[in-house]
């Protein structure tokens, strides 16, 4: 009798904590991220190029676009070249970067047609 409570306790024990991974719920000041897509609390895995941008627009939903300026060195030419990307990346909601704020995006799986970077973190806060 006592070894099958012991096992039915066990069983109880390894159900809470499948579901407690599976859903992860994490409290972040009032807001609390139930994001599946989250690279924090979810299960979202990043791989691949962490590139760090300033948010030029979040108008969309869960959406944010991050213009990163990097430099190419034309050897014929034997001068070097500014340039500008622009990346969708997906925003999730307790991270909520906002316009002008600087932020590092990584790179992960496709998450819809144009999104495959989520940002990670918030560098920066606009002032």
């Amino acid at each position: 009798m006592l070894l099958a409570c012991f096992c039915l306790t066990v069983l109880l024990m390894l159900l809470l904590q499948y579901i407690s991974n599976r859903y992860r719920t994490t409290t972040v000041g009032f807001l609390e991220c139930k994001d599946l897509k989250c690279p924090i609390h979810g299960h979202l895995k990043v791989h691949g190029s962490e590139v760090q941008g300033i948010v030029v627009s979040d108008r969309a939903a869960k959406t944010v676009i991050v213009e990163s300026d990097y430099t190419i060195f034309l050897k014929k030419y034997e001068r070097s070249l500014r340039k500008m990307s622009r990346i969708p990346a997906y925003n999730p909601a307790c991270i909520s970067a906002k316009l002008g704020d600087s932020v590092m995006v990584a790179q992960c799986r496709r998450l819809s047609k144009t999104k495959s970077f989520v940002v990670t973190k918030v560098m920066g806060a606009k002032k």
